[in-house]
């Protein structure tokens, strides 16, 4: 075998030294730029492909460098070259292309040994065979072989079809393959997007009735870019206007009086509401898309709003649309709905229960929830076990009612987490109220209810001290005992004489 760098799909006017890339077979096309992966195939742009039947990638060359030819096994390889195939899966060739194939020397003579031109076979639809003129002048190292003139018809111009390349070169020993490589040829992507570049993400502080975030503000910011892609071929461009993003969600908090107007002591930059403040556009510069190189139009949108206004903890997101052309000038609208931008969420009073029985059958588990406060909160649950299983975060159905107490069942609990046997929780309950929140957990064993420590009444610590006297009778009216009572008795007794004075220390969360 004979050591070889194989290219392919490199503009004509490279230098082969500049194309060399070992064992590999690369389009050397805009591909580079998709994901960070150098697979260098010819981008062709989905908007700007349709109603498209053939990919016109004629400017480019598909190049096959040698090396090591000295090496004697690779002389006896390439003494028996006969034929250069190349194959191609999810594309066929056009036979009418005028095709330019030769052999090329290091020092930039052309030896047309490749008979493309006259000889050229095609065996399939999508396989092309050259024969390699034998008598010619040997190849050394450093020349290539070179293909030009390429048109080809995909079998899809949607987004996420390729065209990939295999070329092969044939011994004329029974049709051997002496060697091969393969490449992506063609990638069809999506030429439009939108990216949301600052999501809302602030936190909405309940303990300050909600009216406030986190970091004691009511401001927070949104930005997006529409970007066009940079495409090989094909692509679609767009007048120079401006792309309009609509970004969904209740900014109703912001019309106080329900006038359908922004309030007087709120600013917003860059947003126009719409009349039911469930949305607002923003738009970017009135920007051409050209497809010839990467472009990205910012937008941005900044709330201030003020401190006497009660926000709501939810999701947005952003729809985008605008008017573009094919590359066969043909008009088009894109459409990109329901992409996440973001949310405001709520903080609350969490709670630990270090140890919560589950599932067992003797018992029966439960947490009752006390809401002080006016405002009703959700509540979420999540946990870990005694076999180191993590439950994430799940809101529960029911609500933590303002002034009243809502039960959370062990059937609750059971079900949000998925368990299917008895389990051993160290049990979080957060409520999303500004204040006011008891949370008291307890199991149930025939007719004993016993309750569970939590981190917010982590423990109480009492003593007694002083001491009294009791007396006890028994039915005649006998007298039975008649003790002291110390520190560290109880008693219940019939009377009493003296006193004792307990203190007790609770450790709060």
């Amino acid at each position: 075998m004979f050591k070889k760098t194989l290219l392919a799909m490199s503009l004509a006017g490279l230098s082969t030294a500049a194309l060399a890339a070992p064992a590999s077979l690369t389009a050397n096309g805009t591909g580079v730029l998709v994901n960070g992966v150098n697979n260098a195939a010819v981008l062709v742009s989905a908007e700007g492909a349709v109603g498209a039947t053939t990919f016109n990638i004629s400017s480019n060359t598909l190049t096959y460098t040698l090396s090591d030819v000295a090496d004697s096994s690779s002389v006896e390889a390439h003494d028996s070259l006969a034929v250069v195939r190349l194959t191609l899966t999810g594309a066929s060739f056009n036979p009418a292309t005028a095709l330019d194939a030769r052999v090329e020397a290091a020092t930039n003579t052309a030896d047309d040994d490749l008979e493309a031109n006259t000889g050229v076979t095609y065996t399939a639809a999508n396989v092309l065979e050259m024969p390699y003129d034998a008598t010619a002048t040997g190849l050394n190292d450093g020349d290539t072989i070179t293909i030009t003139g390429l048109v080809i018809t995909p079998e899809s111009v949607a987004a996420g079809a390729k065209v990939t390349a295999k070329l092969e070169l044939v011994s004329s020993v029974g049709g051997a393959i002496i060697d091969s490589a393969n490449a992506d040829l063609t990638n069809v992507v999506s030429q439009f997007s939108t990216k949301v570049t600052t999501a809302f993400d602030a936190t909405i502080d309940v303990t300050e009735d909600r009216e406030l975030f986190t970091d004691g503000t009511s401001n927070d910011t949104i930005a997006v870019e529409v970007r066009s892609a940079k495409v090989d071929i094909l692509p679609a461009t767009t007048a120079a206007a401006v792309k309009t993003v609509t970004v969904n969600g209740d900014f109703s908090y912001l019309d106080a009086d329900g006038d359908e107007k922004l309030d007087s002591d709120v600013t917003v930059t860059g947003a126009t509401f719409a009349k039911d403040f469930q949305s607002f556009t923003m738009v970017t510069a009135a920007t051409a898309f050209s497809g010839t190189a990467a472009q990205a139009l910012p937008a941005t949108v900044t709330i201030n709003g003020s401190d006497d206004r009660v926000m709501t903890a939810q999701s947005y997101n952003v729809d985008i649309d605008f008017a573009y052309a094919t590359a066969a000038s043909v008009a088009a609208a894109y459409d990109e709905n329901g992409k996440a931008a973001g949310s405001w969420g709520l903080n609350g009073t969490n709670v630990n229960v270090p140890y919560f029985p589950v599932g067992f059958g003797n018992l029966s588990s439960n947490v009752e929830v006390a809401n002080a406060s006016k405002v009703a909160g959700e509540i979420t649950i999540d946990a870990i076990d005694n076999n180191g299983v993590v439950y994430a975060p799940v809101q529960l159905s029911q609500l933590a009612e303002g002034q009243t107490v809502t039960k959370i069942s062990e059937n609750d609990i059971v079900t949000a987490f998925g368990l299917t046997e008895g389990t051993k929780l160290s049990l979080n309950i957060t409520v999303n109220a500004p204040s006011g929140v008891t949370v008291y957990p307890f199991y149930r064993e025939n007719d004993v209810r016993t309750s569970l420590p939590t981190s917010q009444y982590r423990s109480v610590q009492c003593k007694a001290t002083g001491s009294v006297s009791s007396t006890a009778y028994q039915a005649d009216g006998t007298v039975v005992a008649n003790t002291a009572l110390t520190s560290a008795h109880t008693a219940v007794v019939n009377a009493t004489t003296g006193s004792v004075n307990t203190s007790c220390t609770k450790d709060f969360n």
